[in-house]
């Protein structure tokens, strides 16, 4: 009995540890009053909701892309539109599921290196510099996460 208390013990320590890890990320990237926020919205949205936020990521952003999720699942190498889709999908579960990239490469079926490049390309900061195609990307992105705000809000 006692046996079991520990284990349980060390299973909700190690809960709690990885818990604390993803806040202070969290915090790091946005803040302090957004992770509250995003908490709140995330509990709240999980709880009347039969699917998860993430789920509802990949679906928002595969239907915008037109593009098959087990197609970006699959170990074949991306690229086009594809290539934008897993990169959408990866920042978005990032900035709104507040999930890890080791979580984001779990779910997408690839590997950190991969997920964290997906990330990193994601980068809209000057909308002069885009080229034709990164401009109909980024026109995408904004409309999946107009719809994940307006989901969220909800």
């Amino acid at each position: 009995m006692k046996e079991n208390n520990i284990a349980s013990n060390k299973i909700f320590e190690s809960s709690l540890s990885q818990l604390f890890r993803v806040i202070e990320y969290g915090i790091s990237r946005i803040g302090l009053s957004k992770v509250i926020e995003r908490l709140r919205s995330s509990i709240d949205f999980d709880a009347d909701n039969q699917h998860s936020l993430h789920n509802i990521i990949i679906e928002c952003s595969c239907k915008t892309f037109g593009e098959n999720w087990e197609y970006i699942k699959s170990k074949k190498r991306l690229g086009g539109r594809q290539l934008y889709l897993a990169q959408t999908i990866a920042l978005l579960l990032q900035k709104y599921a507040l999930f890890t990239q080791i979580e984001i490469a779990k779910v997408m079926n690839k590997n950190k290196s991969s997920v964290s490049k997906y990330v990193h390309k994601m980068n809209f900061s000057n909308p002069k510099s885009m080229t034709r195609d990164e401009k109909e990307y980024y026109d995408k992105f904004q409309k999946i996460e107009i719809r994940i705000k307006e989901i969220q809000s909800n």
